[in-house]
């Protein structure tokens, strides 16, 4: 995570077609939208999370931050609700050119479809 010092910074969004990008979506640690298949990792990128949603036999990956969750189209990976894009603005430990969803938000994925989604890009001075 990236912390920033100071007033001279600014966030801009760069969008992108993420292959498999259905959309940002609420998950709870206490009750998870995707119980599949889970696994952390301080490495997560979306390509890591897809293939091994696949070896598990899941359909749909989910990215919060560190955490890679599974599951099949059955699942009701909306029921929390879906939210802007910007909501899943954390970028992922493994690449810098993914997003790994959110504060209990997931960027949901299914290795098929393609769509546009935001990338937050910050720009400024770094202490």
């Amino acid at each position: 995570m990236l912390y920033l010092i100071g007033q001279n910074a600014e966030i801009f969004l760069l969008y992108i077609s993420v292959p498999g990008y259905l959309g940002c979506y609420g998950n709870s640690k206490t009750d998870w939208v995707l119980n599949g298949g889970h696994y952390r990792s301080k490495a997560l990128t979306i390509r890591a999370c897809l293939e091994f949603c696949k070896r598990e036999h899941f359909k749909i990956a989910g990215l919060e931050r560190g955490d890679c969750y599974c599951g099949n189209d059955q699942d009701v990976y909306d029921r929390l609700g879906q939210f802007d894009d910007t909501e899943c603005n954390i970028v992922c430990d493994g690449s810098k050119d993914d997003a790994c969803g959110g504060f209990n938000k997931l960027s949901v994925y299914n290795g098929k479809k393609k769509k546009k989604m935001a990338l937050p890009i910050t720009c400024g001075i770094f202490k």
